[in-house]
């Protein structure tokens, strides 16, 4: 059953592409005549650290000039005249997708692990074979990237928008998976989706599993002095990359932000107890990230 999705492409596309910016002022909309020949609605200097994880990268691409490309094979004699780029780097080309929102099981999709209710997009032909020789042309130099929101009600769009969440609740997907598709299927955030008509399923790494790679990267040798109290020094040692992890995507992360909101509230309760404060406080944290963050962590 169909639902209707209450806001515009445009009314996500915008404060997308300002939470990808971050401190970064190198925006280029090129308009609707433009996006006909070229197939993106936006193309920026994004330097929001979680986007790029979520799209596989281990670090922010430096950018690189538009114009040093040859696109004589994109444009037609109406638009070769227009032809302008920026003269400033970027390293992400965005084509934003109103999302069409379904309630109910499509037994074909539940095979595939896409039960009770899911999201879709449309793409359109002309558009995708544009955008799948920019993606091309530009290799691994920029992504070229469909955005599309993992929502359709105006309130979580004004919720997303003033908590800086968008990125970690849209779907993003490279016009290469959806060569020969006509629709991408997906029930969550990232890159995980089906492209149709016919079904393949695509997945790239989830936001839980990195949430342990980040701290598995961060992991530090902890000094082996037989005068510490090896447990607590774990412990301390869990809280530290805990937090550094959520101070650094603060900004582009709802979860992180509501992770550091809560931990200042607790923080004064916990000052309060008198004894054993470092363990009690770096336990309590660490079991806050982990129930905020909705992973779950063994010991062995």
């Amino acid at each position: 059953m169909p639902e209707a999705t209450e806001f515009e492409e445009k009314e996500y596309e915008n404060p997308l592409n300002h939470q990808l910016l971050l401190k970064s002022n190198n925006l280029w909309t090129p308009g609707q005549v433009f996006e006909k020949a070229f197939g993106i609605d936006s193309a920026l200097l994004a330097l929001n650290y979680n986007f790029w994880a979520i799209n596989g990268y281990d670090s922010i691409p430096e950018g690189v000039f538009l114009n040093t490309y040859n696109w004589d094979h994109l444009w037609t004699p109406s638009t070769r005249a227009r032809q302008r780029f920026p003269s400033f780097k970027l390293n992400v080309l965005i084509q934003a997708k109103r999302p069409e929102y379904r309630l109910g099981i499509n037994s074909d999709y539940a095979n595939y692990g896409i039960k009770n209710h899911y999201w879709q997009f449309s793409v359109t032909k002309h558009q995708q074979e544009i955008l799948e020789q920019v993606e091309t042309a530009l290799a691994s130099d920029a992504l070229v990237t469909y955005a599309c929101p993992t929502f359709h009600k105006f309130s979580e769009l004004d919720n997303h928008i003033s908590s800086g969440g968008l990125v970690s609740n849209s779907t993003f997907v490279k016009p290469s998976i959806l060569k020969d598709h006509k629709r991408w299927i997906y029930d969550q955030p990232g890159t995980t989706g089906l492209g149709c008509s016919k079904i393949e399923r695509y997945s790239d790494i989830s936001f839980e599993q990195q949430i342990q790679e980040l701290f598995i990267d961060r992991r530090i040798e902890i000094n082996d002095d037989s005068d510490t109290n090896q447990a607590l020094q774990n412990l301390l040692q869990l809280e530290k990359i805990a937090i550094s992890i959520c101070e650094e995507v603060n900004q582009n992360n709802a979860i992180a932000a509501a992770f550091l909101r809560r931990r200042q509230i607790l923080l004064p309760e916990i000052n309060t107890i008198g004894v054993d404060v470092d363990a009690i406080r770096s336990f309590l944290t660490f079991k806050l990230f982990v129930s905020t963050t909705n992973t779950l962590w063994m010991t062995s």
